[in-house]
């Protein structure tokens, strides 16, 4: 485990579980988990990869068995969770890895490596691309009326300790209700994403079909990780304060261009809706991008394990 830090203003002492696997391969694949996942949601990613590189898997600061400071809505900004990546690199002894993301996660490589150029060799992200700080903060609410399928995020904000508390009832729900293959069955009745006041309460009296996904071992293992954290700390990234902390610090870096090379995989048919108009940034800010499109919802790794892992091993085989 390694320790993390307030990003910029204070030390605190919090602890980062990861797993490192075959750590004595010359080149590392660091892992970066989204939201709502865990570090092992990356398994079809380990069984590929686990004989050619060297993988270190860190749980996000306030997920699991990782710890998080007291005050979640001033420490848990993109910036915070770079600096836990470079302490568990540090404390691995790497001295630069792939930065592999989704979700969150993908934020997350980005920013990272926008922030600490020589820890992140390459990004390999997929499903939230990368934004680069604009002239202007724009708040969830602002996000939602022209991205409808964003709107869980203003409740999440808005109705963070409710939100927390929906969800911590019913954490397996969450688990099978967002861990949906396209065409699932039994959908909601509207899409879940969409929704400012709840999350899981558009499914109404409907029963919540099995998530086909990962083992049922697996599931336990994720619904048990989020007993023990609580989703409370999960969602504080969701956080005003902490969006708007994560944009300032951005906003003060000399340039936004990265200049490594990055793989995107898009997933095409993403319940967070077609992304692709909001690439412009992405593209023009990091010159050597390689977009890739999967016809899957927002789970690539987990719903086409095969093509996403051809994609990425072509990508690395490349570097």
């Amino acid at each position: 485990m390694g320790k993390g830090w307030f990003a910029r203003e204070k030390e605190v002492e919090i602890e980062i579980h990861y797993v490192d696997i075959n750590p004595t391969a010359e080149k590392t694949l660091l892992l970066v988990h989204g939201w709502p996942a865990v570090w092992s949601s990356w398994r079809n990613q380990i069984l590929e990869f686990e004989s050619t590189h060297r993988l270190i898997i860190p749980t996000l600061r306030g997920f699991g068995n990782s710890t998080s400071p007291a005050d979640t809505e001033g420490s848990t900004g993109l910036a915070d969770f770079g600096n836990d990546l470079v302490c568990v690199l540090e404390d691995a002894g790497v001295e630069g890895a792939v930065c592999v993301g989704h979700d969150w996660g993908s934020a997350i490589c980005f920013d990272t490596a926008a922030e600490h150029p020589s820890k992140i060799t390459a990004l390999a992200n997929s499903a939230v691309p990368y934004f680069p700080p604009g002239p202007f903060f724009f708040s969830p609410a602002q996000i939602a009326t022209r991205y409808p399928t964003l709107s869980y995020q203003v409740y999440l904000t808005n109705d963070r300790y409710l939100a927390a508390r929906e969800l911590n009832a019913r954490p397996r729900e969450l688990i099978n209700g967002l861990l949906a293959e396209v065409g699932m069955e039994n959908p909601p009745p509207s899409n879940p994403l969409a929704d400012t006041k709840t999350i899981l309460g558009v499914w109404r009296d409907q029963p919540i079909a099995d998530q086909k996904l990962v083992s049922k071992v697996e599931e336990e293992y994720w619904v048990d990780a989020f007993k023990k954290s609580g989703f409370e700390s999960t969602i504080a990234v969701y956080q005003v304060k902490n969006r708007k902390r994560s944009v300032d610090i951005a906003s003060r870096r000399k340039t936004h261009v990265i200049n490594i090379p990055a793989l995107y995989i898009n997933p095409t048919e993403d319940a967070l809706g077609n992304l692709r108009p909001t690439f412009g940034p992405m593209i023009e800010k990091i010159p050597n991008l390689e977009i890739k499109d999967m016809a899957t919802n927002h789970w690539p790794q987990l719903e086409k394990p095969e093509e996403y892992n051809a994609y990425l091993k072509e990508f690395l085989a490349n570097l």
